[in-house]
């Protein structure tokens, strides 16, 4: 794991193409994965894809909301709802925000909002 983090920290400090960084650090985890649970092969099926993202705080939500629930497109949880709440309490327990009583998981997903009143 050691050396994972090396590779990390030297790829950031020269980072020039993603799609580099992205293929060492892939290579490297997979090597220490594949030799601590003695398997072989690849780890992820489809190829890192490289998205511009402009750095403004809709965007970046948008791009949250989008991550968050891309559980519920493929069809991996059964109910939007309840993933929903459960993404909700896990980004609560992130930020040390821990109120259920005061904080509905709706209210919170209103924000990412896409039909232009977010």
């Amino acid at each position: 794991m050691q050396r994972i983090m090396n590779v990390i920290y030297k790829l950031l400090a020269r980072m020039g193409d993603v799609t580099l960084f992205m293929k060492e650090l892939k290579q490297c985890f997979s090597i220490w994965c594949n030799r601590s649970y003695k398997r072989y092969g690849t780890l992820w099926v489809e190829r890192f894809k490289s998205v511009l993202i402009e750095d403004t705080a809709a965007c970046l939500r948008k791009v949250a909301a989008y991550i968050d629930l891309n559980p519920v497109r493929a069809g991996l949880v059964l109910g939007s709802k309840e993933h929903v709440n459960q993404v909700f309490q896990e980004h609560c327990d992130l930020f040390g925000k821990r109120r259920r009583d005061r904080r509905k998981p709706h209210a919170w997903l209103w924000r990412f909002r896409t039909d232009g009143y977010a």
